[in-house]
């Protein structure tokens, strides 16, 4: 639910965004250059942290009318991560992917960057025990690159996956660096 308040007047309007019984795991809220507000980002279902696909809702300035979907990944770009089968499912969907930026181009379409990225550990061995707690081995992954191009009314323009491994071992968890440096050059990214 969105909640809009015009400045002209003391009334409120609730916007409902039709998400329809599933989550925004990961969003990012912006105005347009037409002074709509934006919420686009990638949905899960109730407490599931697992990503089922994309979302793009429009608030018009004007109206007050919402405008938008809700878009599964599709079979395609799941097969980037699970087996064919199990892609087929309409039910699949990825996880351990994190959210990190929408790049909004100057068409009014924007980019959706998420990243494959995975904390394990492992015990130091020869470490604790008698009341001492052990040390750990942290490996922090950082794979896959998931790029979803989202136009201006909603509707997916493109999806791609920008396949990449990469890992990072410490013995702190709180170290972490980024995996990748990204931008837009003439709308391209």
């Amino acid at each position: 639910t969105i909640y809009t308040y015009a400045v002209t007047s003391s009334k409120w309007a609730q916007n409902e965004l039709g998400f329809d019984g599933k989550f925004p795991s990961f969003h990012d809220i912006r105005f347009n250059t037409k002074g709509d507000l934006i919420v686009s980002g990638f949905y899960s279902m109730k407490d599931n942290k697992d990503m089922y696909g994309t979302f793009l809702f429009r608030v018009n300035s004007k109206t007050k009318q919402v405008s938008g979907k809700l878009e599964p990944f599709g079979s395609d770009i799941l097969k980037n991560f699970m087996g064919e089968k199990a892609a087929a499912k309409p039910d699949a969907s990825i996880d351990n992917f994190k959210f990190k930026d929408v790049l909004r181009r100057s068409d009014g379409s924007m980019l959706l960057l998420a990243e494959y990225s995975n904390l394990g550990s492992t015990i130091v061995p020869g470490t604790g025990g008698a009341g001492v707690p052990p040390k750990y081995n942290y490996t922090h992954t950082c794979n896959d690159i998931l790029i979803e191009c989202i136009n201006d009314d909603g509707s997916r323009a493109w999806q791609t996956v920008y396949k990449k491994q990469q890992e990072e071992k410490s013995m702190d968890e709180q170290i972490a660096w980024d995996s990748f440096v990204y931008g837009l050059y003439n709308d391209q990214l």
